[in-house]
């Protein structure tokens, strides 16, 4: 019979595949995994960790290289952020497997470069730590202010592997004892405490799986960063500077039903027990001149110790976060830029510079930018990590006294969490003279304008003003006073969390001080705003009057509820409502105004 082309090649396929599918077949036969104690962290609600610790031993008849992890492939694409391995004391290289295994194609696998070849026979102990987001929901979906949050957590009880395991125990800590319940079919099942442990499990073949779902209460904030935009400008002068815009949200259970402050200010643990009203950074010790803005302006609300060899930084912003409520802000800090750039033995223009990657809050980030500014006439940027980055560009930024420009190296990656947060390399070559270029041309501008001024000074260029001229200085006047009123309003109004408390407390010297502080904030308002505003922009006195009557007639409902005996009933309540109903008129009435 005579064989065509077509068929021979068909043939030859079909061997090369049977025999890449046995060669990977006898990559997993020829490790045994003798036992397995696998530590899943589950406290922290946003990032779930777990430690696996291995003891694998090679029953093949050659030397093993490669241990594969395995993940579902889902789970690997959209919920693995991090997977390091160590053998003792050796860091292990961990790349991503470059083919589709035949075996499981739902799985993808990691490759794990062991520190020395395993001979046969030879048992070698392993530690895999793997960090996973987004595996966490909250259950029920929405809770009220006063309600404890409660969260699911579903996993696999065997830990999913291409190998034999000979035992194995998983271990799920949740750090309380409030289980609301748990998946006990799959035996054995231990609860700990503050922990369910499944297993040992003796003799498991190779991808196993049990759901398991865990189901308790966890007030802990979730706390996750949508996004942050690091800036780091280096400067030869001396100083790092680093810039971090943040937008910041709460993931837990969302907030159904009104929020009343008043019942915040009281107990915020017991009467909001799922929300965070702090957000603690940690910092290089020699940071300084640290700041906390927004939109409005300055938040003076932060708290900076020292803690060992970094400065912990508490943050506060304007306002608590319930679940599904969103913040934005941004911080800055500068550096001595001689901690972290150093200069090439064999190059003096060749620099280095070496900082943390992520963020300083302990918390994962779903978008993170970095840009990394060089001086201007840096050349051959390069940046490096441990790890792997989604993208990595080039732009020309343009500040003060450029010419050319400086070169701006950005990084993007997503899915970042705490272990990510490790010192990035960037170098580059800068000559030495370079660092006087911009003294120079400010020396030779001050010469310029001293020129400048010498011939102006002997030329009369007086002319009066355009009638479009003085509209624009009447409307720039009207602005300014409306901001310096809004500005005013932002301080007075920040004094009644001080109020309500004293109400709660019935403190009545307490509210008398405040009062006469806001009778004579209001005096000054109507003798250096209201009088200069009045003949500038008749629409802006109408809202600031409307604020003003409306905001005596909120702190006579104060002194009302300071004199209250029994601080409940339907007067009470009913004094509250009208209370809120003022403050929510009074609100929209000033952003009415800055409009």
């Amino acid at each position: 019979m005579m064989i065509t082309k077509t068929t021979l090649s068909v043939f030859l396929i079909v061997c090369l595949l049977a025999v890449f599918t046995q060669a990977k077949s006898n990559v997993y036969s020829d490790i045994e995994i003798l036992s397995i104690d696998r530590s899943i962290d589950t406290t922290q609600n946003v990032v779930v960790r777990h430690e696996v610790k291995l003891t694998i031993q090679n029953v093949g008849s050659s030397d093993a290289k490669f241990f594969y992890l395995a993940f579902p492939k889902e789970l690997a694409l959209n919920n693995v952020a991090y997977v390091s391995a160590r053998q003792q004391s050796t860091t292990l290289n961990v790349p991503k497997h470059k083919f589709n295994d035949e075996l499981n194609k739902d799985a993808l696998f990691y490759e794990i470069e062991l520190a020395s070849p395993l001979s046969p026979k030879q048992k070698v102990d392993l530690v895999v730590n793997i960090a996973l987001t987004n595996v966490i929901s909250p259950f029920p979906k929405e809770i009220k202010q006063d309600e404890h949050q409660k969260v699911v957590y579903e996993d696999n009880a065997y830990f999913f592997t291409p190998y034999k395991v000979k035992s194995q125990i998983t271990l799920v800590k949740l750090g309380t004892s409030a289980v609301e319940s748990y998946t006990n079919t799959v035996k054995p099942v231990e609860n700990k405490g503050n922990g369910i442990q499944y297993g040992p499990f003796r003799d498991v073949v190779p991808f196993t799986t049990a759901g398991v779902r865990l189901h308790y209460v966890n007030d802990r904030p979730c706390f996750v960063v949508s996004s942050v935009e690091r800036t780091v400008e280096i400067s030869h002068w001396g100083n790092l500077a680093v810039e971090e815009h943040y937008e910041i949200k709460h993931t837990g259970a969302k907030l159904v039903g009104p929020f009343s402050r008043f019942e915040y200010s009281k107990n915020p643990g017991q009467t909001s027990p799922a929300s965070f009203r702090k957000i603690t950074a940690t910092l290089p010790l020699l940071a300084n001149d640290i700041y906390f803005r927004d939109r409005i302006g300055n938040i003076s609300s932060s708290d900076i110790r020292v803690s060992g060899k970094n400065l912990e930084v508490d943050f506060h912003p304007r306002f608590p976060l319930f679940g599904g409520w969103k913040i934005r802000f941004y911080i800055g800090y500068n550096l001595p830029i001689n901690d972290y750039l150093t200069v090439a033995m064999n190059n003096p223009e060749k620099h280095k510079l070496r900082y943390k990657f992520s963020v300083p809050f302990d918390a994962p980030v779903e978008d993170l930018t970095l840009r990394v500014v060089v001086p201007e006439g840096a050349d051959d940027v390069e940046f490096k990590t441990s790890f792997p980055i989604d993208s990595e560009s080039k732009e020309n930024l343009k500040t003060y006294l450029d010419v050319s420009g400086r070169t701006v190296s950005v990084i993007n990656k997503k899915n970042v969490v705490p272990e990510h947060n490790e010192n990035f390399l960037l170098s580059y070559t800068f000559p030495a003279s370079a660092v006087y270029f911009e003294p120079l041309l400010v020396i030779s501008a001050l010469f310029g304008f001293c020129l400048f001024v010498m011939v102006y000074v002997r030329m009369d260029l007086s002319i009066s003003k355009s009638d479009e001229e003085l509209e624009n200085e009447r409307e720039t006047t009207a602005h300014e006073l409306t901001e310096l009123y809004v500005e005013k309003f932002i301080e007075r109004d920040n004094w009644y969390q001080e109020v309500e408390q004293a109400v709660a407390s019935n403190n009545q010297s307490t509210i008398e001080s405040i009062d006469k502080k806001r009778q004579e904030l209001s005096e000054m308002i109507k003798k250096d705003i209201v009088t200069e505003l009045t003949n500038l922009n008749a629409k802006s006195i109408v809202h600031i009057n409307k604020i003003e009557k409306r905001e005596a007639e909120k702190f006579d409902i104060i002194k009302t509820l300071s004199q209250l005996k029994k601080k409940e009933g339907e007067e009470w309540k009913k004094l509250q409502d009208n209370y809120d109903r003022i403050t929510d008129e009074i609100y929209a009435t000033v952003d009415i105004l800055r409009e």
